[in-house]
């Protein structure tokens, strides 16, 4: 190994010979027996540092390490002395700089006069200390890490010694002390979420009030110390923790105190003479309950349909169980002396309360002994059973709160009920809170409001915390509208009915007429909610009279909906009859208001409420019902509805399943008949609240009345005991029909609910019935044709038909098609029964089929119908495929039939393809080409009109069909169509009119034309057709005006300027136009060339 020493031939001719002999044998020259420590005494003996360093380096590299050179090398004052250059002279003392008095401040390349060739040396001189320093801190750290680490073992060591006492307070000491690792990991962690969320100032100002600390370098904190996550990440995890149970023990019991034992003697034999006296009155409760279960059922018949008598039984049968608890407990006194104090103490208080609770017992057994909050308290939170199933309200209840969960629900609801969770709720929602009580955070103050409201002692405080509640958010949002509504709620339940009426309701009071729509939509939706933990003559006297009032002055749709709902909730639980009749009154108003969106609140939620109490009054076919026909037979026959096209059957709509379910109370006794085994029919109503299995309350029951209903409606006659059927068959249809007979067919919106209102009562009372009560009925009005164009035809085909065979349906349309056409009647019901078809694809087929039938029929009367009735077939609800393939070719086949009232009839069929925005450009085109070919078609000579070149564009009939095409879809049809078909014809229109010799047709045709050009003059036109078309048309139609309406020149003069102005700028070339033109020579073209020849 001797070879692998660098010392034997680098450094052997400068060492001098006889230090090294004396380590060395004769017979092995190279073989190394000189110790380490000899070597590293001789280089620094010599002053060979550089050598001595690398020496120092290798070995250490090697796992050794000498002590002389460790020790040499980490003392800074070996440094520090005067060096001898290699020439031989004295050098000054060696540089060092302010910072450190470590080797890296020994500038050996100074005084060198080889200074370039010893960087090197010097390089590796700093790369060293560098790493020793590094060392040196890290080791250091260590040790400081371990020390604190020490520190927190000791302190929990010395918690586990024997003087508990003085140990427990240096511990709550230690705890409360911050350590100084912790303040510089905590320090850390602050500065670094300042930088990531942009606090730049602030992080300078944190790091320059910790100057001592480098807060780039988690190492600084502590070597070995993990980094936790960020401030964020630990806030988040904060609540997933569990703090541990640290094991409690009585310091006290390692001595025994003799004064202690004798008081517990003294307390036991206390505790004795109690569980005797509660053994008497154990006894004496027993035989109360004993007489209290003999009347139980008495009880049950006083208070029908009341929970309360089960809950008292049900609390008082749990006292013998509870004192025979408590006695045992008693009893281990002696056995275990130390817990006695612990807990026999709050054996007294609890047992007290029991007689206190049973003894209200036998004066008033009507009250539930406990909480005012029970549930199932005297007032009820739910309307009476007999009257509304517990799945109505509930869904009813849904719809009327605003919204059901929100974030803060659960703290809200469960609210506080005594001191200790009162405390819990201060502990939680204070730190969030008194940082930063900003307006968007005021809502988690309304748990704590509403708990102290309602745990408070002093009447002024609570109603000062309740004021302060409702006052909190000038204008609070949905969500706080709900968190305020939800906390209301859970206080009135948990303070009873006498303090939400001496405390909540004056509130109310106050807002109704706040100048802040917010406050008072919060109190509108309050009363509602509220209503069902008040007390009856509360509810329909002080409650009723705030929401009557906010009715009478609110103007707002939003709030009067929610005026709708707190109706619909109060009308829930009461029971006089005058307020009965004022509730129809309230609905019927309700019904009538001007706003939609009050109007559909009030089917959904006071409808249903209503129909609920008129069901339980047996009375909905003569109250409500009725009064809901008359309504709308009212509004129907008033002179200024003439126009006005609304939905008022809905009403009508939301309260047949109501009448359906009182039809199945009258007329099924489920235990007078055997059920049969067959699958209930399937009954299906689009709102859930509607169906007739909610309104019941039972799935099963209600399964059971439409089997009975059905069976006997199929095997027995319906005689006078079925007063509700009666009145369905022989008043509610015919009263209906008369509707659809004074109905305007035009009314499509009204015309739809009347086939939603027949096709739901088909839905409930079966096909069955439907079909042997009221189809005949239907049949018997359209026996006469002139029925057939009123809106009895459409409901019928719509709602009736359909639940039928395909077949009948087919043969129906097309035999109405026939006698429709040939008594000359409007096709207005016609188009009214396709349209309700058409929403529904699965009917496409069976009108194409009946229209491709009127196509090929005999008559032209009948074709010509078809012609127009291909309208409806020619938008978007219609596959583009279908159009291509089916409808194009049957109106092109119309568009060229012998008969000129045929083809006329087609125009508007195909015109209406080109307002379809899902056709391509190539049916577009065929449109276009089939248009131009047929009003150039010639007239013949016999018919009943004058042409006056002609052909079909000289017929007025033609000319004002084509005026009012280019009026209403102008704007939305295909430019192409526009361009190349409508704004052409309207030129030879104008021009044509010019020379018309009928002076009442002219001035239709030029009021009209100055109207469609008016609607034009909004739409993109190319600079050529403006120009060639657009311009000339409107000269010749201000000649017209001229001579017919002087009152219109004024309009048509600007139309030109415009045009003129647009010409002139040339803002609107449309080149695509132009090679649009030049590709077509004839047609359009053609009769620009007639317009140029003329001017």
């Amino acid at each position: 190994m001797a070879h692998l020493n660098p010392f034997l031939h680098q450094v052997d001719e400068s060492l001098d010979s006889s230090g090294l002999e004396e380590g060395l044998t004769s017979d092995a020259p190279y073989k190394l027996n000189i110790s380490l420590e000899s070597i590293a005494e001789e280089l620094l003996k010599k002053q060979f540092i550089l050598t001595a360093l690398e020496f120092h380096t290798e070995i250490q590299e090697r796992g050794r390490e000498v002590n002389r050179l460790s020790n040499y090398f980490s003392n800074p004052s070996n440094f520090e002395q005067q060096i001898t250059s290699k020439d031989g002279y004295s050098a000054n003392a060696l540089y060092r700089t302010g910072s450190c008095s470590t080797f890296d401040s020994l500038d050996i390349t100074r005084y060198s006069d080889d200074g370039a060739g010893q960087v090197d040396e010097k390089v590796a001189v700093l790369e060293f200390e560098l790493r020793k320093a590094r060392d040196t801190i890290k080791s250091l750290r260590e040790n400081l890490t371990r020390s604190a680490e020490q520190g927190t073992s000791c302190l929990h060591e010395n918690a586990n010694s024997n003087n508990a006492s003085c140990e427990l307070d240096e511990i709550t000491v230690a705890a409360t002390e911050i350590k100084p690792l912790e303040v510089r990991a905590i320090n850390h962690l602050i500065n670094e979420y300042l930088l990531q969320r942009g606090y730049k100032l602030s992080s300078i100002t944190f790091a320059d009030e910790n100057e001592a600390q480098d807060f780039e370098d988690w190492d600084d904190v502590g070597i070995n110390t993990p980094k936790p996550p960020g401030l964020l990440k630990l806030y988040r995890d904060y609540h997933k923790h569990t703090v541990p149970q640290h094991a409690m023990r009585d310091a006290s019991t390692n001595t025994v105190d003799a004064l202690m034992v004798v008081e517990n003697e003294h307390l036991i034999k206390e505790l004795e003479n109690e569980v005797a006296c509660l053994k008497e009155e154990k006894n004496e409760f027993e035989l109360a309950l004993k007489s209290l279960r003999e009347n139980e059922e008495q009880l049950k018949n006083s208070m029908v349909n009341k929970e309360a008598p089960k809950t008292s039984q049900s609390d008082f049968s749990k006292v013998p169980d509870d004192i025979s608890k408590v006695s045992d407990d008693v009893r281990k006194v002696p056995d275990d002396v130390r817990k006695v104090p612990d807990d026999v103490s709050k054996v007294p208080d609890d047992v007290r309360k029991v007689p206190d609770d049973v003894s209200k017992v036998p004066d008033d057994v009507s009250k539930v002994p406990g909480d005012v909050s029970d549930e199932e308290s005297v007032f009820s939170c739910k309307p009476d059973l007999s009257r509304m199933s517990s799945l109505l309200w509930n869904s009813l209840l849904r719809k009327c709160q605003p919204i059901a969960e929100f974030p803060s629900a659960q703290q809200v609801t469960s609210g506080s009920s005594n001191s200790e969770e009162l405390v819990n709720d201060l502990s939680r929602l204070l730190p969030q809170i008194v940082p930063t009580v900003l307006i968007a955070k005021r809502g988690q103050l309304i748990p704590l409001l509403l708990s102290c409201a309602a745990l408070h002692r002093n009447l002024n405080t609570r109603i000062e915390l309740l004021h302060i509640l409702f006052n909190l958010i000038k204008k609070p949002d949905t969500l706080q509208r709900a968190t305020i509504l939800r906390g209301c709620v859970n206080f009135a339940k948990h303070v009873g009915v006498d303090r939400s009426e001496e405390e909540l309701l004056p509130q109310f009071w106050e807002q109704i007429g706040h100048k802040y729509s917010e406050r008072r939509q919060l109190v509108a939706e309050a009363c509602g909610l509220v209503a069902p933990y008040l007390r009856p003559e509360i509810r329909s006297s002080l409650l009723l009279s705030i929401i009557h009032q906010m009715e009478q002055e609110e103007k707002r749709e939003d709030i009067r909906c929610s005026i709708v709902r707190s109706h619909s909730l109060v009308y829930s639980f009461i029971d006089e009859d005058d307020k009965y009749r004022q509730g129809l009154e309230i609905l019927e108003k309700f019904l009538k208001d001007r706003n939609k969106m009050v109007r559909d609140e009030a089917c959904r939620t006071l409808l249903p409420s209503m129909a609920a109490w008129s069901m339980s009054r047996r009375s909905l076919h003569l109250d409500l019902a009725d009064r809901l026909l008359w309504m709308l037979e009212t509004f129907l026959s008033s002179s200024e509805n003439g126009k006005l096209d609304h939905d008022r059957s809905a009403p009508m709509l939301h309260l047949m399943p109501y009448l359906f379910v009182s039809v199945l109370h009258e007329t099924c006794d489920i235990g007078s008949k055997q059920l049969s085994h067959e699958e209930c029919r399937h009954i299906k109503v689009d709102d859930v609240i509607d169906h007739p299995s909610l309104i019941i309350g039972d799935e099963d029951k209600f399964t059971s009345f439409v089997k009975m209903f059905d069976e006997v409606i199929s095997s027995s006659p319906i005689d006078a005991s079925h007063e509700v059927l009666l009145w369905a068959t022989h008043q509610l249809v015919p009263r209906l029909l008369k509707v659809g007979q004074d109905l305007d067919v035009s009314w499509q919106e009204t015309i739809g609910g009347l086939v939603d209102l027949f096709a739901l009562f088909q839905e409930l009372f079966g096909r069955n019935f439907f079909l042997s009560k009221v189809t005949p009925q239907f049949m018997a009005l359209l026996q006469d044709p002139n029925n057939l164009a009123t809106a009895i035809f459409p409901v019928f085909t719509a709602a009736v038909l359909p639940a039928g065979e395909e077949s009948s349906l087919s043969d129906f349309l097309l035999n109405s098609i026939v006698d429709i056409s040939k008594s000359n009647l409007p096709l207005t019901s016609l188009f009214s029964s396709f349209i309700l078809l058409r929403s529904n694809e699965k009917w496409h087929d069976v009108i194409l089929q009946v229209l491709w039938s009127a196509l090929v029929h005999d008559s032209a009367l009948v074709r010509a119908s078809a012609a127009s009735l291909f309208a409806v077939l020619t938008t978007t609800d219609v596959s583009v495929n279908v159009i291509s393939t089916r409808i194009v070719p049957a109106l092109i086949t119309l568009s060229t039939d012998h008969v000129t009232n045929v083809r006329i009839s087609s125009i508007k069929s195909l015109s209406s393809l080109a307002v379809n925005s899902d056709v391509t450009s190539e049916i577009v085109e065929r449109v276009i080409a089939q248009l131009t070919e047929l009003v150039s078609s010639s007239v013949e000579t016999f018919y009943e009109e004058h042409s006056q070149d002609g052909t079909l564009l000289g017929l007025h009939s033609v000319q004002t069909m084509l005026i009012a095409m280019a009026t209403d879809m102008g704007a939305t049809a295909h430019p192409k169509f526009r361009d190349e078909y409508l704004l052409p014809h309207l030129a030879i229109i104008a021009l044509n009119n010019n020379r018309m010799s009928d002076v009442t047709k002219r001035s239709i045709i030029a009021h009209d034309l100055l109207e469609a050009y008016s609607g034009l003059s909004c739409c993109f036109v190319s600079g050529f057709l403006l120009h060639g078309s657009v311009l000339p048309a409107l000269k010749c139609l201000l000649l017209d005006l001229e001579y017919l309406q002087s009152n219109q020149l004024t309009n048509a003069t600007s139309l030109i300027n415009e045009v003129e102005r647009k010409i002139d700028q040339g803002s609107v070339t449309s080149q695509g136009s132009m090679d649009s033109v030049k590709r077509d020579p004839s047609g359009k073209s053609r009769l620009l060339h007639r317009l140029f020849d003329h001017n």
